[in-house]
Order: C-alpha cells, then structure tokens, then sequence
C-alpha cells in the first residue's frame, strides 16, 4: 500500500540544490606510498599541459585513476595546471555531468557573463534539442578563453560509465573550440565515441593505453621491494610475466604476499575472496563485506550500516594498507571509494554470506544518505518499496524545481513494473510535465493519481492531485472541466499545499472565466498561504502570467510576489528568480519606467538561455519589451518585440494554449500600431486575430476581441463604429477589460472623442475613472500608449470645473509624453545617456550604468558601489551584468582595458 508522508509540503532544500554528490567533483588524493613511474609520468605531464584532448583507455585496475592524480597534483603544486576533475556514474547524463563541470568550476573564478549555478545548467540542458546544446557549450568555450589560469584541464573519470551520447557530442563540439590554455582528460575502459580520428590526425591528441600504461620490470621491483624470501612466483619477474603489468594483479599479489599466501590462477574474485579476503582479521572482514553496500566510506556511514564500533580503527587500516581503495577530499571532508573489482567481489561475499543482512544494510544506508536519488537507489535495492516511493514522492517537487528531472525519472523506472503506476509516481510524472508546459501530461497523470489515492484510501493526497488536476484543465482551456472539481474542494477543509494549490487553481479560473476582479484578492491568499511555508517550490508554482498585469490590485499583489520569491530563489539562477526579474521588469514598464524595465528584462533574457524554460520565458520578456520600446517611441522595435514567434509546440501543449498567447500577443500588437497611427499594421493584426479560434468559456478574452475591433474600425476609417465597439464594450462589461489596462485606454479614447466633439461634461465622465485607477495601480502605461496626440489634446483641453487639480495635473504630466514618431523618441532617448566609443560600434550606457563604470574602472567592488550609490548590492549586480553586456565583454579587468584604450583613442 502506498505510504503517506506526514507532510505534503517539503521540506526546505539549500539555496542552491545541486543535482549530485559533492564528492563526484573531489579529484583523488595522492597516496605517498605511490610508486615513481618516471617514463609514464613524464609523457602523461607533457600531455596535460600541451594536448588538446588526452585519453586514457584500458580495463579495469591498470591504475589510469593513481597516474592521473599524480600528474596533476604535481602539476598543481608547480602552479602550471589546474583542473577540473568529475567521477562518472551509469546514471549521469548530460544535464548533470554539465552541472558537475560548472560546480567544479568555481575556484577557477569564470567571468560567465550571468552567474551560473549548477543546478541552473542541469536545467538548462534537460530536453534540450541539438542547437541549443551548442549554443550552451559555447558559452562554456568563451568563460574559459576568459580565464587567466595558466593551464586548466576538464577530467572526467571513468568515463565508460557514462551512456548518454550527447555528453560525447558536447565535449566533441567543445572540444574543437576550447581555448590554447585548456584541454580535456578522458579516463576509461572503452575508447569514447568522439571524433578521435580527427583529434590524431591533427596531432592534439595523447593517447595512453595498455601498453603505455602497464608496469615495467623496475617499477614492479620498486612496488614489491625485497624479495629474497618470496617464493618464486612472487618474484618480480614471475609478477610481471603472470600479470602484464597489470596494477590491479600486482597490487592483489602484493596484498597475498603481505598475508603469506601466494598468488593462484583463479578468477580474481575467488582471489580477493580467498587469498585476500580470507586472510584479514574476522571482524575487519565483516566490516568490508557489509560496508560494500555503500559507494564512498567514511566513519560515520560504516558505523551506522555495519553497527561496529571500530569503524574508524578499520579504515584507517584500509587506507594505510592501499587496500583497493582511493581517497576523495582532504582533512575531514576526506572519504574512502573502493576499487570497483573489489566492491564487487565483496557485494557478492556479502549476497553469498549475509543474504538476510543485505536488505537491512541498504536500509540503513540510505537513512544516513543526504543525496535523495542515491538515497532512493538504496531504498530499491533493497526492496523497501513503501519506503523509496514515499521518499521520492516527498523530494521529487524541490528536486523538479530544482531542474533534476531526468534522474527522477530514472529512479522511478528503477521500480518494477507494477509498482509504476502508484498514485505517487503518477504524481510525480504531472508535476514534472507541469514544469515543461506539457499540460495533457500533467492532467492525464493527475487524473490517475486521483483515481489511486481514493482507493489507497489518502484523502488529503487525492486532493492534492485534484488540485493540480484542476490546473492541468484550465491551462489547457478547459475550464468548464475543472470547474466541478473547484467546487468540490472549496467545499472540503484544507490547509498546507492542498490549500495553497486549490488557491491557484482558484485564482487561474478568475482570470479565465472572470470577474477579473477578483483575481488580485485570490492570489493574495494564495501568497499569504506561501509565506507560512516559504518554499522555493511553492513560489515557483505560484508563478503569474502576463495576464496578471493591470489587474485591480495587481501592483501590490505582483509586488508582494516579486519580493517573496526572490528572497527564496536566493542569488543561484534558477527558474524561480528569472520569473521573478520578468514581473518586476513588467512592473517598472506598467510605472512608464522603461529604461529600468529594460534592464530587467534583458537580464532575464539572458539568464533564461541557462534554463528549459528559455522560450517560454523568452516570449514573455518580447511582451513587455513591446510596451518599453513603444514608451521609447520606436515603434518597428516595439512591433517586432510583439511579434515575438511563439514557443515551439511541445508534444502536450495544447492547442488552445497557443491560440491565448497568440491572441494576446496579437492583441499587443493592435494596440502598439494603433497608438503610432499605423493603420495598416492595425488591420493585419487584427485580421489574423479574428481567425484564431477563441480559447473555450474565456469570457475575457472574447470581450478583448470584442472591443479591438473598435481599433480596426478607427484604421479603416470608421470614426463612428470605432466609439461604440468601445462604448459597448465598457458599458456592458468594463471588469473584463481590466487586463493589461485596456479598459483604461478605452475609456481615455473616448473622452478624447468626446473632447473633439466638444462635449467636455461626457469627457470627463469617461476619464475620471481611468485617471483615478491609472493612479490607484501605479500605471500610467495604458494612457501612455494612446500617443502624444490623444495625450496633449487632452491636457491642453479647458476643464474647467469638471476634473479637479489633481486630475488637471495628472493630465499635464502626460502632456509631450507617449507614443512618438520614432526618430523623435530616438533623439529624445539619445539624450539622456551616454555614448561610448566601444571601437566598431555606438553602445549606450545610461547615466547610472557610467557612474558605475567609472567605479569599476577605479576597482571597487559591488559592494562598495552599492554603499556609494545608497542602491543594493544585487541592483548593482544587474546594472554591471547589463554593462558587460552592452561592451561585450567578459570581465571587470576588460572592462577597464577597454576604458583606457577608449581614453587613449579619445
């Protein structure tokens, strides 16, 4: 029977949630008593620092792992390499093996034009097609051409682990571009499927395989030392001759000398298990057997899987005595892995010996685990099937918040096949297709794990997915659906995720069906609900849309989830904190903030390309640039920004889906051309919106419809008909023009109509409404895209006695502002900043982001800039990010090279 958790809301992750263990990226300590292989060390040394690409390729045991750490610590210690080391594992793919590169990336200092964090990578290569792979390895060629080390090597050991093809097609692509100053290091028992020829042909790569890497006769004479009393075949000659130089054979004949038996010709587990094995103290055998469960060893783990108390005694005689093992780390961050033909052979003692033990061994490790896929992998093994499902089903939301997707899908696969279809994984699977847009997924795996948990018996689940069901419907335009189902769960107690969820849905219907109205008040409750339980993840299903904007008390609930949701997306990119620079971008644009907002939303963008979300959240950015270049006056930038292509078709996203965002961006567009008097683009936009099928019961949308045919009717000249498609409109339904301030720049159109008409008592009853809300929200933006001649018309008129000198006044901070003809807002634009000379191109620094320039160029930090500026530091980490990408540069010391050039030139 599926196992219900204590709590539906998980539990708090780190700020930055890194998908794999930290120990994959800790090279191996080098043991002292490593014996000199002079010929090998010197040609693997030269490789390092010289070659392109350099492989290792050999079975299991020829010590490809010992050579490669020698060389590099010496390296390291001479100050003339540094690396980047990665331990393959059979799960990785190319998401966390990118992830793993970047987190080991950090003490080189990369100057990535955004801050990269590991999880943010994973994210953005999860599903990522074959363009957009290149695209994001070239990012990591051009941060590393940027960095000053002398020579920096990429390692990835044991590489024959890994089974995803487009790791290999990454480092091919990266590969052929990386930097003079960097290469790349593939340790692994199978040649990998890369262009090898190529790299040999043109002399950049070093290859060493068994016959570079097997032991010479002097180099066995050093590893066994003194021989007089050693029985023949123990002899160094005989050694050599029996085992090929092979380190593992030589390493288990050393062990056999070590013990007094003598090296047999039998399989090497029946070696490790009789001469090795059989040999060691009964308690330190014990220890080793039932500790092979785990994959790295430490005190604390082996105490707690083997229950003995002399852990710390036993691997301190493991690592003294070389026994089949490597060390990660240093100090006490220091852990014990076993060779893998040695981990085997004793898991097999242990399922040959112990078989009642294994079951309870695993369990106890993955008690003591802190990595939640490994944890689960143990809990599999082990059979514990209640126990891994309702771990997985209690980690999978942070985990796919987090963009660690692929590896929750392992995991669930790893179970057999009856147990895949509980409610749990059904779930788990909605969620995941929640986060890729793929809405059909998500309510089709809701609505089985509804129909799961009602026969388990988990009523508060069963809610749960009934919720999420609820928003799988509506985001597929199916609202008539998933409005039984509200019902019925605003009928039902809840509190916690259920509560907070149904809240959403709630809040997706307002702004679907409407009143429009409410939508503001609902997703303030749904906030004060999140801020009891201030999780990423919940911050991040609360996401907002477009549609958001304009709203009635949208300024104060957007705000409140700007300011919510960055607190918890912390500084590491993430999903979460890019969504979060898109409203607030939205937000200072709605405020006729336009330079302000397009910082914003440029950031954004750029962080977006990181990310599985890029073209979605990409879309978004283009809406609210549309409204920022039409408040510059440049009305080709402004329209291009809304025509914006749509996101690519997914497999689940529905077809109605689209038609709202292409209704809505078509919508934009009708409003941005008839604000410049572009009559034409006004009918072509509006002629290809009347063909887009209406999104089912979206009474909204259909009365936006409704209401623009007003703008086509005033491009092709019907003056009359324009004023009542806008009359009829308001009169008949205004809340449902609430979004993005329609009803505001209906009713404003109006008054100007009336004003020309010479009717100023009906002008001013159709203004005041909209001036009093334009002031309420914070919004100039919908009267500032009526353009400057509504605008001064308006401003200019005699009011006499009917508007009051507040509104007088509002009116006249409107007057010579709005939409413009493109090369007057240029100039105008032009004039409150500064140029620079970046040499074959004009870049424009506002006077903000030259203040700050300045302040780099001198060598201050972010911090003291901020001090100086009274603004914060991550404001100021925005406003060195966009001057970075302005100059198209990558880093501080660039940026003052190309200043003083730029003086000099002066």
């Amino acid at each position: 029977m599926p196992v219900e958790p204590a709590s539906l809301v998980a539990t708090p992750s780190p700020p930055s949630v890194r998908p794999f263990a930290v120990t994959k990226i800790r090279p191996p300590s080098v043991r002292p008593d490593v014996v000199a292989r002079p010929r090998l060390e010197a040609a693997l040394t030269a490789a390092l620092l010289h070659a392109r690409l350099t492989l290792l390729v050999a079975p299991a045991g020829f010590g490809k792992t010992v050579a490669l750490g020698s060389c590099i610590e010496a390296a390291r210690q001479a100050g003339t390499a540094g690396c980047v080391w990665i331990s393959a594992d059979e799960d990785d793919d190319l998401p966390r093996i990118s992830a793993c590169t970047v987190a080991a990336l950090e003490p080189f200092k990369v100057p990535w034009k955004r801050w990269v964090s590991p999880a943010a990578t994973a994210a953005a290569l999860t599903g990522a097609d074959a363009a957009r792979r290149r695209a994001i390895a070239n990012d990591f060629v051009n941060a590393l051409t940027a960095t000053t080390v002398p020579r920096g090597l990429i390692v990835i050991d044991d590489a024959h682990r890994l089974g995803d093809m487009a790791i290999f097609a990454f480092l091919d692509h990266m590969i052929e571009r990386l930097p003079s100053h960097w290469g790349v290091v593939l340790s692994s028992r199978l040649e990998p499927p890369m262009a090898i020829g190529r790299w040999r042909g043109r002399g950049e790569l070093a290859e060493f395989r068994q016959a570079e890497l097997r032991f010479e006769l002097g180099e066995v004479r050093a590893l066994v030392g003194d021989t007089t009393d050693a029985e023949p075949s123990l002899q160094p000659e005989a050694l050599l001759e029996r085992t090929q130089g092979w380190a593992a054979g030589l390493r288990m004949a050393l062990q056999a000398r070590r013990s007094g038996a003598s090296l047999s010709e039998q399989h090497v587990f029946d070696f490790v298990a009789s001469e090795v094995l059989a040999e060691m103290p009964e308690a330190k055998r014990l220890f080793l057997v039932r500790c092979s469960v785990l994959p790295e060893l430490t005190v604390a783990r082996c105490t707690a899987v083997s229950g003995d108390p002399e852990a710390a005694r036993w691997l301190g005689e493991i690592e003294r005595q070389g026994l089949f093992v490597s060390v990660r780390g240093e100090g006490s961050d220091a852990v014990l892995v076993l060779h893998d033909l040695f981990r085997a052979c004793l898991e097999l003692q242990l399922q040959r010996e112990l078989p009642h033990e294994w079951p309870h061994l695993l369990q106890r490790a993955a008690l003591h685990e802190p990595d939640t896929p490994r944890r689960v992998g143990f809990l599999v093994r082990a059979g514990a099937w209640d126990a891994a499902r309702a771990d997985l089903f209690e980690a999978a939301p942070a985990l796919i918040t987090a963009g660690v997707v692929g590896p929750v899908h392992r995991l669930i696969e790893q179970f057999p096949v009856a147990e895949r279809d509980a409610p749990e994984f059904q779930m788990i699977r909605g969620l995941s297709a929640w986060s890729q847009w793929d809405f059909d997924t998500m309510r089709v795996a809701m609505r089985r794990a509804v129909d799961g948990f009602a026969r388990a018996g988990h009523e508060r689940h069963r809610r749960w997915a009934l919720a999420h069901e609820a928003i799988g419907l509506l985001a597929s335009r199916q609202p008539r659906d998933a409005a039984p189902l509200l019902a019925e769960l605003a009928a039902a107690p809840q509190d916690g995720e259920v509560l907070i969820t149904t809240l959403h849905a709630l809040t997706w219907q307002a702004l679907e069906l409407g009143p429009l109205d409410d939508v503001c008040a609902l997703m303030a409750r749904e906030l004060q609900e999140i801020e009891r339980h201030p999780q990423p993840v919940l911050w991040y299903k609360a996401s907002p849309t477009m549609g958001f904007v304009g709203l009635p008390g949208s300024r104060v609930a957007l705000t409140r989830y700007v300011e919510g949701a960055s607190v918890a997306a912390g500084e590491a990119l993430s999903a979460l904190r890019v969504l979060a620079t898109v409203i607030q971008g939205w937000l200072e644009a709605w405020a006729g903030q336009p330079d302000t907002a397009q910082v914003l939303l440029q950031t954004a963008a750029d962080d977006s390309r990181w990310l599985d979300q890029a073209e979605v959240i990409g879309w978004q950015v283009a809406m609210g640039q549309a409204f920022v270049h039409a408040l510059h006056g440049d009305a080709s930038a402004a329209l291009a920004a809304a025509r914006h292509p749509l996101p690519r078709p997914r497999p689940g996203l529905a077809s109605s889906r689209r038609h709202t965002l292409e209704s809505l961006g078509l919508a934009i567009q009708i409003r941005i051309a008839s604000a410049f008097g572009l009559e034409a683009d006004v009918r072509d936009a509006h002629q290809r919106l009347v063909q887009v099928p209406l999104p089912m019961g979206n009474r909204p949308f259909a009365r936006h419809r409704a209401a623009l045919a007003g703008h086509a009717a005033l491009a092709q000249g019907h003056a009359q008909a324009a004023r009542q498609h806008w009359r009829d409109a308001l009169l008949a339904h205004e809340g449902d023009l609430r979004m993005l301030g329609l009803d505001m720049e209906l009713r404003l159109r109006l008054a100007h109509a009336a004003v020309r008409d010479g009717h100023t008592e009906p002008a001013a009853q159709w203004l005041r409404p909209a001036l009093a809300r334009a002031t309420a929200e914070q919004a100039p933006m919908p009267l500032l895209l009526l353009g400057t001649g509504v605008l001064n018309d308006l401003a200019q008129h005699d009011w006499q006695d009917l508007l009051s000198h507040d509104e007088r006044q509002q009116l006249q901070s409107l007057h010579g502002v709005g939409a413009r003809p493109p090369d007057d807002s240029v100039a105008r634009r032009n004039a409150h900043a500064t140029t620079v000379d970046a040499g074959p191109s004009e870049l424009m620094l506002t006077e903000r982001e030259t203040e700050i320039l300045q302040r780099l160029v001198a060598g201050d930090s972010n911090k003291v800039i901020a001090k100086v500026f009274a603004l914060s530091p991550h404001t100021v980490k925005r406003h060195v990010e966009n001057i970075l990408a302005k100059l198209q540069l990558n880093s501080r010391g660039q940026v003052a090279a190309w200043f003083h050039a730029a003086q000099r030139k002066g």
